[in-house]
């Protein structure tokens, strides 16, 4: 019964918190790299986890559908790290090409078996369906004791 009561309430926590994400604006009228780089900063003051951000070639403008979805997954993949992951820092890097879109987010923390995920946790499940509405894709690197590495990658037409 206490098993299944934790389970209720964080399924129902992890409901709420996707309930105000899709109700917020998540780029707030900036560009991903400028709305990434705030993601950054934020989790850094907030969350005592030291995020650092790079773009290369985010100059240029992207498909709004294509901004706001590789922000959420920046979101959920940097809310993972808070939440599992141990460590102090992490990395994000954006990177835009004339045929693709590249978001990448790293740490070296505990990792875990990307095979053995509680059936409970809908983060990367999201993150990965999110992606395949843009038509992107969602690498996975993690192994235990090895960091996670979680690269979305969205092509331009």
């Amino acid at each position: 019964v206490q098993q299944a009561l934790a389970l209720a309430r964080a399924n129902l926590d992890e409901a709420r918190r996707s309930v105000l994400d899709l109700r917020a604006a998540p780029l707030e009228g900036r560009t991903l790299a400028a709305a990434l780089a705030v993601l950054a900063s934020e989790t850094t003051a907030r969350q005592g986890v030291a995020v650092g951000f790079s773009a290369i070639g985010a100059s240029r403008p992207l498909p709004a559908a294509v901004e706001s979805g590789l922000f959420r997954v920046a979101q959920e993949a940097i809310r993972n790290i808070v939440q599992h992951a141990a460590t102090n820092a992490a990395q994000m890097t954006l990177t835009v090409t004339p045929a693709r879109v590249t978001l990448a987010v790293e740490d070296a923390g505990r990792g875990f078996d990307p095979d053995h995920v509680p059936p409970q946790r809908f983060g990367l499940t999201g993150m990965n369906e999110r992606l395949k509405l843009l038509g992107g894709t969602l690498t996975l690197a993690s192994a235990p004791d090895q960091g996670t590495r979680v690269e979305a990658t969205v092509a331009l037409a």
